[in-house]
């Protein structure tokens, strides 16, 4: 019989290890949760139990029968990829960072937040909170975060933990966004893995919460409670979430008590499918659980003996970049380090891996090629290839010109602003789509009505430029703008502008202040009236060797015509106009000279365009960097028909005006079906045909079928 041998990481004191199993035991030990198939672990005696993480082979015999089997047991083959054992004598600031402070952090807490009341010793971690006056407050305690150091869109998240009790003592284990990639909270969500209320000892609770603002915001939770037993009893509980894409399950010691699943927040906006980060606090006082009276005795402590993070194969996904300058060197990309797999990295062509190969992390040097970085992850659990597509542009604003929506863009009303949002299809600077904003009614402030693309990071003392183009419904209409921190809302830079009629380009340039996550705001109240926005760009003003205002092209006869503008050009010297049948593979097709426009206005004439036209502009400086534009796309159905040349041939021969998704099928005069390999190039399609005996062959592609000879 065939045999499947896997590896269990079995938990640290108190849970049991797995022991070995027949397949009658395994049939009798699957049972089903929410639709889900589990396995449930055979205890063994407690002192067969390790004091320490310890691995079992559990080796299972499969007959035909028991195959189906075999998608459930997968779909559990969790790799542990992060874990925190407190071994040490000290917290590893590798993995954590503190917040400090005080100000009730939105809950109206008492605490004093601090660095120095979480210890770690004994093989545990200690957050202490304590009775005594610091810096304006009665209490000091810890909040302590793994973000940055530990972020994970999906997975098995857990903790051991060992419980205070007191009134007003409100200890949690919960993760927020790293990113707030759909705003602020709760729109980018929130995950509570445990919240406990120091005089409520039997009963725990798990909340995930999503909504659009403070006022208008939902939630799903649930709780255990094991009256009249006590979660402070001295002992350690395991508190745990298993994450996945369609839904969140909650579970206490095992136990399975809670379910989120995708689509419960109805209306609001599904915000779990980004990383989140763990964070560990013990706070005292607070709306919810009340305030310390005389029965509360301190120091209280909220003890962790690990926590973990395992992830299945088929949700890990690569960390890094997505949008790099050209030529950039040293852009890390890294997946979770796993004990027994192999990592086998590949960039895009232009792009090289300048260390790490081999490893869970790699450093690119960049050309000016975008596309894919890719890792095939090979383990006991299987084989994953995993994929995350890298643009190389200046710009740091993804969607900047509104061509999929709203999407990476972020909308926000307060304090009884109103306004209508839309993608319009009429009102557009250039592309097929603008953003437009009918505002109805105002709030107390210009940035109650506002606009935000997804969070850039800024690096101390470099500068930036963020330009736009927009305009209103008439002129003499004001909106602002405002660059902040987005942990902390310090103000960084802003400005307000008067907008006409027609559209019209906004710049700004400023030096960042300090390293860290910004948000940019668009802020639209002001006054009544529809306002517009098309074409964003925010980049390091190093890496621009020009503005460019916008570029677009039409198709008029048997011609296409590319015009451009730029706002401004240092040390400028030439464009090179690209073309591609694919959008993906680039030839030069022609260049122009830079620094001698009128107006700063540019034409190129494509006198031999294909029948599908993506073209972009290399925008090549004095110094030899350059940078692109963005792509646009021009169908000229005039030139549909396709090409086929040389013939005779011998080695290749070359297709032109062949889309990418048009199946290519080569028959010999006998109607035999050949094999032929082919490859996507700026042109069409190039056949490898030296395979071919001589004699005469057909292509069929789309509609058409073409005779060519191989010599």
């Amino acid at each position: 019989m065939p045999l499947l041998t896997w590896r269990h990481l079995c938990y640290k004191r108190h849970l049991p290890c797995f022991n070995w199993l027949t397949a009658d035991a395994i049939a009798h030990n699957f049972t089903h949760h929410d639709h889900i198939l589990y396995f449930e672990p055979l205890p063994l005696p407690a002192e067969q139990v390790s004091l320490k993480s310890c691995f079992m082979k559990i080796t299972l015999t499969f007959l035909c029968l028991l195959l189906p089997l075999g998608h459930y047991l997968d779909a559990q083959c969790y790799n542990l990829v992060w874990a925190d054992e407190f071994d040490g004598t000290a917290i590893d600031n590798t993995k954590w960072s503190f917040q400090t402070g005080a100000g009730g952090w939105g809950n109206n807490e008492w605490q004093y937040y601090t660095d120095r009341n979480a210890t770690v010793a004994d093989g545990s971690l200690r957050i202490i909170a304590r009775q005594e006056s610091y810096l304006g407050a009665d209490y000091t305690s810890a909040r302590m975060r793994s973000i940055n150091q530990g972020d994970w869109t999906y997975g098995k998240m857990e903790a051991s933990i060992k419980l205070p009790q007191g009134k007003g003592i409100w200890p949690a284990f919960w993760m927020m966004p790293t990113n707030s990639v759909y705003g602020g909270w709760p729109r980018s969500g929130e995950i509570d893995i445990m919240e406990y209320l120091g005089h409520q000892t039997s009963i725990v609770y798990g909340t995930c919460h999503y909504g659009n603002s403070y006022l208008d915001k939902g939630q799903t939770s649930g709780s255990v409670n094991i009256s009249p037993a006590s979660f402070a009893d001295g002992a350690f509980h395991t508190f745990a979430v298993e994450w996945e894409p369609s839904q969140i399950r909650w579970y206490v010691d095992g136990t399975h008590y809670l379910t989120y699943y995708a689509g419960d927040e109805g209306a609001y906006i599904f915000p779990f499918d980004q990383d989140f980060h763990f964070i560990f606090n013990l706070a005292v006082g607070g709306s919810w659980p009340g305030y310390p009276d005389g029965t509360t005795v301190f120091p209280q402590t909220l003890e962790v003996d690990y926590v973990r993070t395992y992830q299945l194969l088929s949700t890990l996904a690569i960390a890094g970049e997505t949008l790099v300058d050209p030529q950039a060197t040293g852009t890390a990309y890294a997946v979770p380090p796993i004990a027994g797999t192999t990592y086998a990295w590949t960039v895009p062509t232009g792009a090289t891996i300048s260390s790490g190969d081999g490893t869970p992390t790699i450093t690119v040097d960049w050309g000016t090629t975008s596309g894919e970085v890719a890792v095939v992850l090979t383990n006991a659990c299987g084989t994953r290839t995993l994929n995350l597509p890298v643009s190389v542009t200046a710009n740091l604003a993804p969607n900047p010109g509104f061509e999929e929506d709203f999407s990476q863009w972020f909308t926000d009303l307060f304090d009884g602003a109103a306004a209508n949002w839309a993608i319009s299809t009429t009102e557009v600077h250039s592309g097929n789509k603008a953003m437009c904003v009918d505002v109805t009614n105002l709030g107390p402030q210009p940035w109650n009505i506002q606009l935000s693309p997804r969070s850039v990071e800024l690096v101390s003392g470099e500068s930036y430029t963020l330009q736009f183009w927009a305009r209103a419904d008439a002129n003499n209409k004001t909106m602002s703008m405002a660059i902040i921190n987005a942990g902390d809302f310090a103000y960084y830079t802003g400005n307000g502008y008067t907008l006409t009629d027609t559209w019209a380009l906004y710049t700004h340039t400023f030096t960042a202040p300090a390293t860290a996550t910004s948000d940019v705001n668009l802020q639209f109240g002001h006054e009544l009236g529809t306002y517009c926005l098309d074409d964003y760009l925010f980049a390091r003003t190093a890496a621009l060797p020009l503005t460019l205002v916008y570029f677009r092209g039409t198709a008029r006869d048997k011609n296409n015509y590319l015009t451009w503008q730029t706002a401004r050009e240092i040390d400028f010297s030439h464009f090179e106009v690209e073309r591609s049948l694919d959008g993906v593979h680039f030839a030069k097709t022609g260049t122009v000279p830079g620094g001698n426009s009128i107006n700063g206005a540019y034409q190129f004439v494509d006198d031999r365009p294909l029948s599908h036209n993506y073209y972009r502009l290399r925008q090549v400086d004095r110094d030899g960097t350059f940078d692109y534009s963005t792509m646009i796309f021009l169908e000229n159905k005039r030139q549909a028909a396709i090409g086929i040349s040389p013939t005779p041939a011998t080695d290749f021969i070359q297709l032109t005006n062949v889309t990418p998704e048009e199946e290519i099928v080569v028959y010999n005069v006998n109607g035999q079906v050949v094999n032929v390999t082919y490859t996507r190039n700026a042109q069409g399609v190039e056949l490898a045909v030296s395979q071919l005996r001589s004699g005469i062959y057909f292509v069929k592609i789309g509609g058409q079928t073409l005779k060519f000879v191989r010599g």
